[in-house]
């Protein structure tokens, strides 16, 4: 190998190993579009217990598939509405807990 083919070849190959190990540690919010739809609609009203939290827990969790979001959306967009927020527990509208 020449001193010019090493000048071309050492770069490349050091920007590659830089390029190929470069990873994104947050998933795509696009995979599970329906999930992300029902947490739009459900976490706001969320009063931390019944079904406006189960709709919004369940979207959330990792282990839901975005299949499992679709078959929920209809029923957790009927159930997340604005006047129902906050009936299950006395009117409490901002007690959502984060969990790890």
């Amino acid at each position: 190998m020449t001193t010019s083919s090493r000048a071309i070849t050492l770069p490349i190959l050091v920007l590659s190993l830089l390029v190929g190990g470069c990873k994104d540690d947050e998933p795509a919010a696009t995979t599970r579009p329906d999930c992300e739809a029902i947490v739009e609609r459900c976490h706001p009203l969320d009063p931390g217990t019944g079904p406006i939290h189960e709709c919004h827990e369940t979207a959330e969790a990792a282990a839901t598939t975005n299949a499992m979001c679709v078959a929920q959306r209809a029923s957790c967009f009927a159930t997340c509405v604005a006047t129902d927020a906050g009936t299950s527990d006395g009117g409490a509208s901002d007690a959502h807990v984060e969990h790890d």
